[in-house]
């Protein structure tokens, strides 16, 4: 992971047009499918494509088929289904999403709904939003945290009409505003403090 990392940082472009396949596919094998630790590294690499080349990133995503799993791993955690992904995972799990969709808004769309385990409810726009909002006051409130919180609620304001959000995640974040407003607050207090 740490060799693709780099690859993507000091190949740039050229290197991504040339072995995007080859990312995707290393991608895709890894995401939600390793322990924690390792889902740091890929969580780091993903990280790297998204802030340089995020419309890019969000469509080799999208090609390669990692958002399935990824989504996956954050609707089983929604649910409560035991053995699940850890926090810190989901965590960056939904760091990639919020990244991904400022860039590409609709690059969820052919995903979502999704299966959250057996016998239990699908997740959704409504879903995901319950998601970030519910897990926003744990994201941290260090060195890592401040960012991952401010880029969380960014993301959740962006999709308020009017935007190009799908209608599915404006409609959930409009449902949601108290506690959308009251994670903007606690941003907001955080930042002037």
């Amino acid at each position: 992971m740490l060799l693709t990392e780099a690859h993507i940082l000091l190949g740039g472009a050229p290197f991504l047009n040339a072995h995007a396949p080859t990312v995707g596919h290393i991608l895709s094998s890894t995401v939600a499918r390793v322990r924690p630790r390792g889902a740091a590294l890929v969580a780091s690499t993903m990280e790297s494509l998204l802030r340089n080349y995020p419309a890019e990133g969000a469509a080799l995503l999208s090609s390669c088929g990692a958002w399935g799993p990824l989504l996956e791993s954050c609707a089983a955690s929604h649910a409560g289904v035991p053995r699940c992904e850890t926090d810190r995972v989901v965590g960056h799990h939904l760091t990639a999403v919020a990244r991904a969709c400022a860039a590409a808004p609709g690059i969820l769309d052919a995903h979502l709904p999704v299966a959250a385990g057996r016998e239990r409810p699908q997740f959704g726009p409504r879903g995901l939003v319950d998601l970030y909002l519910s897990r926003v006051d744990g994201a941290g409130h260090g060195p890592l945290g401040a960012p991952r919180r401010k880029l969380w609620v960014a993301f959740l304001v962006s999709l308020l009409p009017p935007s190009q959000a799908p209608r599915g995640l404006s409609d959930a974040a409009v449902k949601e505003m108290d506690r959308l407003v009251d994670a903007c607050v606690d941003v907001l207090t955080e930042l002037d403090g």
